[in-house]
Order: structure tokens, then sequence, then C-alpha cells
């Protein structure tokens, strides 16, 4: 569930294998559009998703999901990297209170696997 310690050691923050949906909404020539797709990895600052969507390397995102043992979330993020339909976001100014949530989800999970 949890990166091996040569990955772990170049990261910020812990990351956590998960499957859930998610829904990412951009902004393209003053509309909003809305994708779904499924994040397979998430940090407290972040997390990697497969979506099926065209969004650039710095464009600014909303993020709409909900983790097992929590409420719905909804952050702000921007695009770090891709990778086909591979997406890396890092959330912006994410609060204590969403970075503890996910955090302890996570953890919950990694000990049901």
């Amino acid at each position: 569930m949890q990166e091996d310690q040569t990955e772990k050691g170049k990261r910020r923050w812990e990351r956590f294998k998960v499957e859930i949906r998610v829904k990412v909404t951009s902004t393209r020539n003053g509309k909003e559009v809305v994708t779904s797709g499924m994040a397979h990895d998430v940090s407290e600052g972040g997390m990697a998703l497969f979506l099926a969507g065209d969004l650039g390397i710095g464009e600014a995102v909303t993020i709409d999901f909900a983790m097992p043992y929590s409420q719905r979330r909804v952050m702000r993020g921007v695009i770090r990297n891709r990778d086909r339909y591979e997406y890396g976001i890092q959330f912006v100014n994410p609060t204590l209170e969403d970075r503890e949530d996910i955090i302890r989800n996570c953890r919950a999970l990694a000990l049901l696997r």
C-alpha cells in the first residue's frame, strides 16, 4: 500500500494506494468542464489519477472526491505532471482538516490491505 523506501525518500508526503472516484473541474473558454476519473495514489499534498481529459501542466482545477471513511471533499489543485491519461495533481492550500482527514483515511485503508 505504501511506497518503498527509495521512492518515499524523494517525496515530501507519504503516499498511499487508493481507488476512489473523482470529478475534476477545469475552466475552458469561460465554461466549466467536468471530467470523471479514478485516483490511484493520494497523499496530504496531492493525488495521482487517471482521467479521460485533456488538461495541461500548470492548469488550475477543482477536485471533488470522497475518501471511504469521510465526507466529500472539494479541493483546489494544479496539474503538476502528465503522462497520457495519468495526471499528478498538487493540492493548493489544503486546510489542516483536509490534510488530517486524508492521512486518517489512508492509514485506515493501509490496515485493511
